[in-house]
C-alpha cells in the first residue's frame, strides 16, 4: 500500500515560481517518507524541466521519486497515483476522473478553482508542510466531495 504522489508541474509563471515548490521538497527532506513515491511530470511546453528537476531534486533521496519528461501516457500514471498534486493544471479533473484526490496549492489555484475547493472537490493548502501531511496521512475519500463531477457518465447511454 504505498503511497503514489502524481506532481503535475507547469513552467515558472505569476506567483508560481518553483515548478517543484519548497513545501514539498521540506517534505521529502524531513520526513520519513519510505512508503511514499514521488513523480514529477514535466508539463509538455516546459523546456528546462528535465534540468530543473535534476538541479532541484539532486538533494533528495532518489528512491523517493522519479521524473516523468512526458513518455508516460498521462492516465497510465492516473493509474498507479494514489494522490495528485498541483499548482493549477485541469489535470486535477482527469484526476477526479480515476478517484484520485488532488491537493491544489497557490493564490492561482485558489481563485481559479475556488468553487471546486469550497466544494471539496479538491483540496487546497498556502503551501503549507502540515497541510500536505495531513492531506498524505488522512482518509481523504472521507473528506472530499465531489458532487459536480467533471464529466457526467449518466447520459452517455443516450448515444448506444
Amino acid at each position: 500500500a504505498k503511497t503514489i504522489v502524481l506532481l503535475t508541474m507547469q513552467p515558472p509563471q505569476a506567483s508560481n515560481k518553483e515548478r517543484i515548490p519548497d513545501f514539498i521538497m521540506k517534505f521529502l527532506l524531513s520526513k520519513d517518507v519510505d512508503d511514499l513515491e514521488f513523480i514529477f511530470r514535466l508539463h509538455p511546453n516546459d523546456e528546462n524541466g528535465l534540468n530543473y528537476c535534476k538541479e532541484r531534486l539532486r538533494v533528495i533521496n532518489p528512491s523517493l521519486y522519479s521524473i516523468d519528461v512526458g513518455s508516460v501516457n498521462l492516465y497510465d500514471l492516473m493509474k498507479v497515483a494514489t494522490h495528485h498534486i498541483t499548482a493549477y493544471s485541469s489535470c486535477c479533473y482527469e484526476a477526479s476522473l480515476f478517484n484520485i484526490p488532488t491537493l491544489l496549492y497557490g493564490d492561482e489555484s485558489k481563485e481559479i478553482y475556488k468553487e471546486d475547493i469550497d466544494n471539496k472537490v479538491f483540496a487546497w493548502t498556502n503551501s503549507n508542510i502540515d497541510d500536505l501531511t495531513n492531506w498524505l496521512y488522512s482518509d481523504i475519500q472521507s473528506i472530499l466531495n465531489p458532487s459536480k463531477p467533471y464529466i457526467d457518465n449518466n447520459h452517455l447511454d443516450t448515444y448506444k
